[in-house]
């Protein structure tokens, strides 16, 4: 017969702590996943806040140059300035609306006459997929996410 003291693991006790681990490692796993996608929504929230921001202030001094066109190459119009905010394209949708007139959607090069004073915004946009397993169920998959920014157009 062997004694046990207090305090010490008898033998009917040996495997409850890796079942109790086995239940909690699934739980674990789901939270550090969730907390890394949380962070990488907010990270590109951040990116797409930035990048419109980066579209608007071109949109600012040269607002008819909206998207690539004779007289308006590629580094010269809003939708790469957005696109190329961090230098290497980031792949993000561009949208430019005049903000004055209703909203309307703005396009081309030189085709718009947007005068002094006139709002402008500036709408970037991408999509978002979730790593977490069983979250992403009851999260939609595929959500975008967008961010804009307005200014006023200067003389």
């Amino acid at each position: 017969m062997s004694l046990h003291l207090p305090g010490e693991p008898g033998r009917h006790q040996s495997g409850g702590a890796t079942v109790e681990f086995a239940v909690i490692l699934p739980l674990l796993v789901m939270l550090s996943l969730g907390t890394a996608d949380l962070g990488r929504a907010y990270w590109l929230e951040t990116r797409l806040s930035g990048a419109a921001r980066g579209g608007a202030t071109f949109a600012q001094y040269y607002p008819s140059q909206v998207s690539a066109g004779a007289g308006c190459p590629d580094p010269q119009n809003v939708v790469y300035a957005a696109q190329h905010d961090e230098g290497a394209s980031n792949g993000f949708t561009v949208s430019v609306f005049n903000a004055s007139s209703g909203g309307t959607p703005m396009g081309g090069c030189n085709t718009a006459t947007v005068g002094p004073g006139t709002y402008v915004t500036v709408v970037t946009s991408a999509r978002f997929e979730m790593v977490t397993p069983f979250l992403s169920l009851l999260v939609p998959t595929g959500r975008t996410l967008s961010a804009r920014s307005e200014v006023v157009v200067q003389g």
